[in-house]
């Protein structure tokens, strides 16, 4: 995600040492294309309705790298959802990428609760998990316990200083 649009890029099957830009939405893949093309050689975009990212662009994998130090280079905002919201090309997404930020807050928490066995992974992997679960757990509470007691008192409880 940038302010100029939201991209996947993924290595050109067809062209060793390239990569595809792919966009969804038609406004995003041609602000990177108008604002770029002159300073990172790439192809036009083209759209393609049978793809699930329908527009695209290819490029040198070596130009996508500089074009990406450029992006980069390119944020000075401290809030990516506000200036979203201020971009008039834009402002279509800022319902979608709340949803997405909403969505990635729930997998943020989600791992704050204990493994659930997934039947789908070997029952040595699950009781792995359990056990970083349970370590996991075990070194929050001592945590939370040693900014509870004094330096001192933590020796004294636990034989050590936490």
């Amino acid at each position: 995600m940038t302010t100029k649009g939201f991209y996947s890029i993924v290595a050109d099957a067809q062209k060793p040492g390239h990569v595809l830009v792919r966009a969804r939405c038609k406004a995003d893949i041609w602000n990177l294309y108008r604002t770029y093309r002159h300073r990172y050689p790439m192809r036009r975009p083209k759209a393609d309705e049978h793809r699930d990212y329908r527009w695209r662009l290819g490029m040198k994998r070596k130009d996508f790298a500089r074009l990406a130090a450029a992006l980069a280079r390119e944020v000075t905002y401290y809030n990516f959802k506000d200036e979203v919201h201020h971009r008039k090309d834009q402002e279509n997404k800022s319902g979608p990428y709340m949803q997405v930020w909403s969505a990635m807050l729930a997998a943020q928490r989600k791992e704050d609760q204990p493994h659930h066995w997934c039947p789908d992974l070997p029952s040595w992997m699950n009781r792995e998990l359990d056990k970083q679960d349970r370590e996991w757990k075990e070194e929050e509470q001592r945590k939370a316990i040693g900014e509870q007691l004094k330096p001192d008192q933590t020796e004294e409880r636990y034989g050590r200083a936490l």
